[in-house]
């Protein structure tokens, strides 16, 4: 079994791109990194999401992403995966069923009228700061109902804002919706976890350096350095 470090690099490298190359390409297909996330993905400090994994591996000519990552073509070796193996192969074989290139075409496709009015989400009970940092707890949640027509596309969880850092848009007590993902361009609004204190705010990733800015303008930016402990947990919607 190869590393995704190692084929990334490796397939990156086989089709003559540099880490700049390889984020316009993504970029271009509606994914807005850039080249040090992937510099990030090549060396294990972090992975890429499943979505951008599968868009990489097509940029890349990755044909058979089954056995080229997980080194094997027999389904029962299904069976030698722990229980977070096998949910994150469920993962994927999730999205490779949604991409036709990698499922047998068939004759019609059905679509079911699911009648949903409502979509259940977690809503985690630890405030998301805009003022001081707090922990975001990973367990710390309970699953909500909200109504359909309420949730934003693309929405994962909810958090619960506290202090006035980020008004007139955000205010204290405030429930945002959040797309995990762990990425975001300069000028997005997400959630940031930095030296294990978590923070909405908006990014400022520019030539005059990196910093976690604050909508209120009574509250200076926070700034990132090279050893700063940072992390994109989501994006705002």
């Amino acid at each position: 079994m190869k590393s995704i470090p190692e084929i990334l690099s490796t397939y990156r490298k086989k089709n003559g791109l540099l880490q700049q190359d390889l984020a316009k390409l993504l970029n271009e297909n509606g994914i807005q990194i850039n080249y040090k996330n992937i510099s990030n993905w090549e060396c294990g400090k972090s992975e890429p999401s499943i979505e951008i994994f599968l868009n990489i591996c097509r940029i890349l000519k990755v044909e058979d992403i089954y056995s080229e990552f997980f080194g094997f073509n027999e389904l029962d070796k299904y069976g030698r995966l722990n229980e977070k193996g096998k949910e994150k192969l469920n993962d994927y074989a999730e999205l490779l069923l949604d991409n036709e290139k990698y499922v047998i075409p068939s004759e019609s496709k059905v679509i079911p009228f699911t009648g949903k009015q409502s979509i259940r989400l977690k809503s985690y009970y630890t405030l998301v700061s805009a003022g001081v940092g707090n922990y975001l707890a990973g367990d710390d949640y309970e699953e909500l109902d909200f109504p359909a027509d309420l949730v934003p596309e693309g929405a994962d969880y909810t958090l619960t804002i506290t202090g006035d850092s980020m008004e007139p848009v955000y205010t204290d007590k405030q429930k945002v919706f959040v797309h995990a993902q762990d990425y975001l361009s300069n000028g997005e609004i997400g959630i940031f976890s930095l030296d294990d204190n978590v923070y909405i705010k908006k990014l400022q990733d520019d030539d005059n350096g990196h910093f976690l800015i604050s909508l209120n303008k009574k509250y200076d930016p926070i700034p990132i350095n090279e050893n700063s402990n940072f992390m994109v947990l989501g994006k705002v919607l």
